[in-house]
């Protein structure tokens, strides 16, 4: 039996809004706390809801540093103890041009009101980050970061549907300190 269909070339024509095909969603299991590398562009969550400034530990060995999230009801203690190792940082939600998540943690001005212009141009790129793709690298000569941004007419960024909170505890899901007898607290006073 022949049958003969009446066709229109939009019948066949593929449709440019990719999101009706997306099959399958990311899954995000690991969420790096990072600077942005040099060569990356990058673009910072506009929402302030993800951000948040946190006591961090870090502790650095012959195979790099580590951060530790502080929870503040052993903040003080942790403070007295290991002022040397702990700062308040702001953490931002960030995301490269590739889509990946990371947290890009930036210390605030100390207790003295000590501020590092490293810090400040590094705050002041996120901040730019918030409304362009940015690349931020470091420049000895200035002692900061440089900040560029992109040129192009580069698409917004397409943020996961994760809340800061789920992103910042895939983070550092083994790296809370919430008690003064965790093992990294043990490791800076020489017990592991």
């Amino acid at each position: 039996m022949d049958i003969q269909k009446d066709y229109s070339l939009d019948d066949f024509k593929v449709n440019q809004d990719f999101s009706q095909h997306e099959l399958v969603k990311k899954q995000i299991i690991k969420v790096p706390v990072r600077k942005p590398d040099k060569s990356w562009f990058v673009r910072v969550h506009q929402n302030e809801k993800y951000r948040g400034t946190f006591y961090l530990l870090e502790i650095s060995d012959a195979f790099g540093k580590e951060l530790y999230l502080v929870a503040s009801s052993v903040s003080a203690e942790i403070y007295a103890e290991f002022h040397q190792y702990m700062k308040a940082q702001t953490i931002y939600t960030a995301i490269t041009k590739q889509g990946d998540v990371f947290l890009w943690p930036i210390p605030q001005p100390g207790p003295d009101g000590k501020d590092l212009e490293w810090w400040q141009t590094a705050r002041e790129a996120a901040q730019g980050a918030i409304e362009k793709w940015s690349r931020v690298v470091a420049n000895q000569n200035i002692g900061g970061y440089d900040c560029y941004h992109a040129e192009g007419n580069l698409a917004d960024p397409n943020w996961p549907d994760e809340d800061f909170q789920s992103l910042l505890l895939k983070a550092f899901k083994h790296r809370i300190i919430d008690n003064m007898d965790h093992e990294a607290l043990n490791k800076l006073r020489g017990m592991s």
